[in-house]
């Protein structure tokens, strides 16, 4: 269970596509990185 301890303890960083706990709707701009820090445009 190693791979879901940091999810369990609040893990905040970058999930890609196809890793556990990536979404598309987490993917604000398509490029297969989901929960990436706003940059503003």
């Amino acid at each position: 269970m190693q791979i879901l301890d940091g999810y369990r303890w609040g893990f905040a960083g970058l999930l890609y596509r196809g890793e556990l706990g990536y979404r598309p709707r987490l993917d604000g701009d398509n490029d297969g990185i989901a929960c990436e820090p706003y940059r503003g445009r």
